[in-house]
């Protein structure tokens, strides 16, 4: 069951970042979501046995993270929503065999902070409340700390 749940989750943030990352507009925001993707999807490849369908509700949030144009949101999601509810699954989880997964994940969080530890002003009153919007569903869905098993 948690194979499952790694690798669902895995190939959520995957997708949603390689769906991103080609439609946003600000230039190191693309190249980290890029980065990102990359990096989760030969994850994602070593940590699924067979095909797998991705975490719902890590997808929704990155479908939700992807109506800001600039991809901003996206690395909000992934460095404050999904990135550290995915450390705390795999460190509840304790199983040797995900510390690649967590290690890849501490990586591209550290990547991502980098990068936006001196933002750009970002010119949208509306991105506090989205990114707000981002943590409220994955809380609402049961998800305040960790993933959990998608049913």
């Amino acid at each position: 069951m948690s194979e499952d749940l790694v690798a669902s989750c895995v190939e959520a943030i995957y997708r949603g970042l390689g769906e991103s990352a080609p439609t946003r507009r600000h230039d190191a925001y693309v190249v980290c979501l890029y980065e990102a993707s990359r990096a989760f999807g030969a994850l994602a490849q070593r940590v699924r046995g067979e095909p797998v369908s991705p975490h719902p509700v890590i997808a929704e949030i990155f479908a939700r993270a992807s109506d800001e144009p600039t991809g901003a949101l996206s690395l909000y999601a992934l460095t404050m929503v999904v990135g550290p509810r995915l450390l705390v699954t795999l460190a509840d989880l304790n199983e040797r065999r995900y510390d690649e997964v967590a290690e890849v994940t501490r990586r591209q969080l550290l990547a991502c902070a980098r990068l936006t530890s001196h933002p750009e002003g970002i010119d949208d009153p509306g991105f506090a409340a989205a990114a707000r919007a981002l943590v409220v569903l994955a809380e609402s869905s049961g998800n305040a700390e960790s993933f959990t098993v998608s049913r």
